[in-house]
């Protein structure tokens, strides 16, 4: 486990106690349908459903196996200002401005996703120095875009060097992008983010047709999981149980609805081999990030999302600067 301090403005002890009483609930309700036996579960022969949920449950499966062999988090100090190398804050650091991107250019979560995810495991193979940081990011979404995105709308390489004013050139995004693709041995996909075990969780949900399932709730959800992979507090997490607990949070007050949802996320957590202590840790940070960041929401500048692209204007000091600033080699160090 990772020891973060928790913000002030909201009590990490209440919140622990409060995530500990609403999982408690769950767990009795659970076992109170179990016992019911088969009336206590959704009937998928009668509703034609058997065959395609039972291949969606497989599904979900094999990707938890994976999962124990793709999911990578860096093992960077908590905070260390006199290091060169980057540490956890700066981690986070990071993953904001991927979110900064991400808001700017409106691409799918997908290319999120997938960026916070080649971003840790980089990290978790390279000692990064903190000056490298900012093109190691940038290049992670230029990846991650050129990936998931259509070549027309991905972004050039000297519009990230621009939106970065200018602190690395594009020919160091391009390097950096090359170093990121060799550390990593070509191998940019993962079938194991929190995004890929939401979107089969909803897939079930959806085969099942339950009633009073509002429209969008999967865009929300994905929102939630942006925020907290911004964090390691919960970001250090299995991606199946952030995933988890994430919609668990969202559908707490869903009325009806959130005991079906909830009944088919204690068969997840099995399939999954996810431990009753590590869901309520995960799910104890998920909410005192959450409501954290809903206590503060309201009081930040309104800046983002943009809706226009800027024009850049090259004149002559830009283009001084341009050549100027020049990244000196990289030398990376192993672990």
């Amino acid at each position: 486990m990772v020891a973060i301090d928790a913000p002030e403005n909201v009590s990490a002890e209440q919140v622990r106690v409060n995530a500990n009483e609403e999982y408690g609930q769950f767990c009795e309700l659970a076992h109170i349908l179990k016992d019911l036996g088969d009336a206590g579960h959704i009937n998928c022969e009668t509703t034609g459903l058997d065959i395609k949920v039972k291949d969606k449950f497989h599904q979900l499966r094999e990707m938890a196996e994976r999962e124990f062999e793709d999911h990578i988090f860096p093992k960077l100090p908590l905070c260390d200002e006199s290091s060169e190398s980057v540490c956890l804050n700066d981690r986070d650091s990071a993953v904001t401005s991927l979110r900064c991107l991400q808001m700017f250019y409106r691409f799918g979560a997908d290319t999120f996703a997938t960026a916070v995810h080649i971003l840790d495991r980089f990290l978790s193979r390279i000692k990064v120095k903190r000056k490298y940081l900012s093109c190691v990011t940038a290049a992670t979404y230029f990846l991650s875009a050129k990936f998931h995105e259509d070549s027309e709308t991905t972004p050039k390489a000297t519009e990230l060097s621009h939106l970065h004013q200018l602190v690395w050139k594009s020919s160091d995004l391009k390097r950096m992008e090359l170093i990121i693709l060799e550390k990593l041995g070509w191998d940019l996909w993962s079938r194991t983010t929190p995004l890929s075990f939401l979107r089969i969780i909803f897939s079930i949900l959806q085969l099942l047709d339950i009633p009073g399932l509002v429209k969008g709730l999967f865009e929300t959800v994905t929102k939630l999981l942006e925020i907290c992979l911004n964090h390691t507090i919960c970001a250090h997490f299995r991606p199946c149980t952030l995933a988890v607990c994430a919609l668990r949070y969202y559908i707490k007050h869903y009325g009806p609805a959130s005991i079906i949802i909830n009944f088919l996320l204690l068969d997840v957590q099995n399939i999954c081999q996810i431990a009753d202590s590590e869901m309520l840790d995960c799910y104890c940070a998920v909410s005192k990030q959450l409501l954290d960041y809903d206590s503060q929401v309201l009081s930040s500048p309104p800046s983002l999302p943009v809706r226009k692209k800027p024009m850049f204007k090259f004149g002559h000091r830009s283009r001084l600067s341009f050549y100027e600033n020049s990244l000196p080699t990289i030398q990376e160090v192993c672990d």
